[in-house]
């Protein structure tokens, strides 16, 4: 994929907390990294917030680890649940993954936009990109681009895609493809 275009191509891997917990994860993982070609701050890995929380303690050191590897964390499913956001002290989170709950409602709820506006603001201030799930309508699109979101994922952009489809993609949109290979876009290079 690093051969289809100009830009580096990144991969997102949501991983349990119980993967996480595996013995010889970081050297699976620096395996797996050289096998395929690809540089570990390419690599992002989704854990889910509410998960993360109820094992932080025990997972803190693999996280470091993997973050001093030049892995990229993401915070997955911020918003829905108590408290997550004090978890970007905790452990080393490089993106906040705003969840698809918050974003579905974000035209029919006053509730869910000012809970979306108040995290990406503070997103923002923590200079931590944030990713806006489960986008799939136009409007959705369109209302997360007002309040300031930068990055969306879900079916309005594509659906989840095989290897194969992603090469088709990447070679579709050769010279102008997108950043993440895993469904996120940029919101201010497209178009609803």
């Amino acid at each position: 994929w690093q051969t289809l275009t100009d830009r580096p191509v990144g991969l997102t891997v949501n991983l349990s907390t119980s993967q996480l917990g595996e013995t010889d994860l970081l050297t699976d993982f620096d395996d797996a990294l050289r096998r395929h070609g690809l540089a570990p701050e390419l690599l992002t890995i989704d854990i889910d917030a509410e998960a993360l929380r109820r094992e932080q303690g025990a997972l803190r050191a693999t996280l470091e680890q993997l973050h001093r590897f030049g892995v990229h964390l993401a915070l997955d499913d911020v918003g829905m649940g108590a408290h997550s956001l004090d978890l970007v002290d905790e452990v080393p989170v490089d993106v906040i993954k705003l969840d698809r709950g918050l974003t579905s409602n974000v035209r029919g709820s006053r509730t869910s936009r000012a809970v979306l506006r108040s995290l990406i603001d503070l997103g923002h201030e923590l200079r931590l990109p944030l990713v806006a799930e489960g986008v799939e309508e136009p409007g959705q699109l369109d209302a997360l681009r007002e309040l300031g979101a930068e990055q969306a994922q879900g079916y309005l952009v594509a659906p989840p895609l095989e290897a194969e489809a992603v090469t088709v993609l990447l070679r579709a949109l050769a010279g102008r493809a997108p950043a993440d290979a895993t469904n996120v876009i940029r919101l201010h290079e497209r178009s609803a």
